[in-house]
């Protein structure tokens, strides 16, 4: 159970790090790409600390 916990949690993380600018270089040209990737990085960190908070 705990490694299943860990291996679900790890997958979690690694797709909410790299798959922004993943998808970022397909969808944008190459300009916009550093923009668009901090605007969806810092909207979810922000989504992130509310859920944080709410739930504390």
């Amino acid at each position: 159970m705990l490694i299943a916990g860990v291996v679900f949690f790890g997958l979690g993380f690694g797709n909410a790090t790299s798959l922004p600018p993943l998808i970022a270089q397909v969808e944008f040209v190459k300009d916009d790409v550093v923009r668009a990737v901090a605007l969806v990085v810092g909207l979810a960190q922000a989504a992130f600390a509310f859920a944080r908070r709410r739930s504390a």
